[in-house]
């Protein structure tokens, strides 16, 4: 039988409920990424936050629009075309979830887990939320088995998802009318999506929904910037701009992609007459390609990464290699606890035989990543254990272009910042280093002049000056 108005309701409060596992979801990501539990989190590293960080995207912007689709059948019964759309929303929402849960708990069984208090809080949220995920599959299941869903039209478009917003966002306005002006209500109530894309008509998301989906993900990418800006203005337009065109890049390329996938299966795209068999297969290929980053976790690596010092102590003790390579980028365990800012670690490898000159799959050498970092401290006690300062990668690059330059590494972005200590911390042991006239040296020499590094600028000239003086001497 075909969507009843009775039915309404259920499917309503089930989509409710669907969206709350979604908004949890999302929280519980978040808990992982601030401190302590940053420090614990077992599935806190790639490939594992891929899935989160991605899955919270999808779970949530779909949610959204499910709910306003769940809102609108539940006042207007005969839209009854939403049904299976709502079912559709339901799904992607639960099985981005889903996915991600499982990529959490399989990392939370092959990584040891800290035993302390933050680590726990995150293992009872995992279970939490894996709880939640499947009861929210059972509600959906029990709701819809005997709903016979009319299929959607193949020619639904953007435009009719954010008509679908429009109604919600209608609906909530006129619950606090009273606290409106009437003039805002009625303009509201007469609004319809092709006013807003009026003067903008090659945007318009009905008659061309892929220039629409472009510009949405160049706007997503924008907010993200923006959202960055918590954590510091960038020294200087050049930089700023640099951050900008990596985060829209990225939200763009996310768009594009989730619009291809899952576009027409949620309505809002065109159906490109694609093999279903064909689509499927992607989506099994990228998983697949996904999950090839993912090993079982190494205990110390792990405890390199959580600075756990005692721990890295005594698995060194028990024959554990100090120098072997890890993760899909191949570095040593005094990359990954540099990468992590553990200074303890740093000194327990150190202290039980870890190469100080050992380097990761792209060359980068243990000073190298502490110099981009500005981890002056770091610097120092890699100094005072044999690093060589003069190392350079098959660019010919050094610690010194990297401590003057900094590194656009997305979870420390350094580059234009004034980074001087590190910088005298280099040259107090190597006095003849000097900045190269190569590519990267140029970049590096333009970020500090960018940032307004003069006593950054001001030590690495009187470098090149003084080995300029010292040529020909014996």
């Amino acid at each position: 039988m075909s969507t009843p108005a009775r039915r309404s309701r259920p499917i309503f409060r089930v989509t409710a409920f669907v969206g709350c596992v979604a908004v949890a979801f999302y929280l519980f990501f978040a808990l992982g990424k601030v401190p302590p539990f940053r420090d614990v989190n077992p599935f806190g590293g790639d490939p594992y936050d891929i899935f989160g960080s991605l899955g919270f995207q999808i779970a949530l912007l779909t949610a959204v629009i499910t709910y306003a689709r769940a809102l609108r059948l539940r006042h207007s019964p005969a839209h009854q075309t939403n049904a299976r759309l709502i079912l559709r929303g339901n799904i992607v929402v639960l099985s981005a979830i889903l996915i991600s849960l499982i990529a959490d708990t399989i990392a939370a069984c092959l990584s040891p887990v800290s035993a302390s208090y933050s680590a726990a809080v995150l293992l009872w949220a995992l279970v939490l939320m894996l709880v939640l995920a499947c009861s929210g599959i059972a509600a959906v299941t029990a709701v819809f088995r005997e709903i016979r869903t009319v299929p959607p039209p193949r020619d639904l478009t953007p435009a009719d998802g954010l008509e679908d917003l429009r109604h919600m966002a209608h609906y909530y306005l006129a619950k606090a009318a009273a606290l409106l002006p009437r003039r805002f209500l009625a303009r509201l109530e007469h609004f319809r999506i092709y006013h807003l894309f009026a003067r903008l008509p090659w945007l318009c998301p009905r008659t061309h929904p892929w220039r629409f989906a472009c510009a949405l993900g160049a706007l997503a990418g924008t907010g993200l910037s923006v959202a960055h800006l918590q954590e510091g203005l960038p020294p200087d337009l050049p930089t700023g701009l640099l951050i900008t065109s990596v985060f829209i890049g990225f939200e763009f390329a996310a768009t594009i992609l989730g619009f291809v996938l899952l576009g027409g299966y949620l309505g809002l795209r065109p159906s490109l007459h694609l093999n279903k068999r064909g689509n499927l297969a992607a989506v099994f290929s990228l998983s697949i390609l996904a999950g090839c980053g993912m090993q079982p976790a190494n205990p110390l690596i792990s405890a390199a990464r959580s600075g756990d010092a005692q721990a890295v102590a005594n698995l060194l003790a028990h024959g554990a290699d100090p120098n072997q390579r890890w993760g899909v980028n191949g570095w040593t365990p005094l990359l990954h606890a540099i990468h992590k800012n553990q200074r303890t670690s740093v000194e327990a490898l150190l202290a039980g035989g870890a190469d100080p000159n050992a380097r990761g799959s792209h060359g980068m050498t243990a000073l190298m990543m502490a110099a981009g970092y500005g981890d002056a401290e770091i610097v120092q006690v890699l100094l005072s254990k044999g690093a060589d300062p003069y190392a350079e990668t098959a660019e010919g690059d050094n610690a010194l272009v990297m401590a003057v330059g900094g590194v656009p590494d997305i979870d420390k972005f350094t580059v234009g910042k004034c980074q001087a200590q590190t910088v005298a911390v280099l040259l107090k042991k190597a006095p003849d280093l000097v900045l190269k006239d190569t590519l990267h040296g140029r970049a590096a020499r333009l970020a500090a002049r960018s940032g307004g590094c003069t006593d950054v600028l001001a030590l690495i000239d009187r470098s090149s000056s003084g080995a300029q003086s010292n040529r020909g001497q014996v």
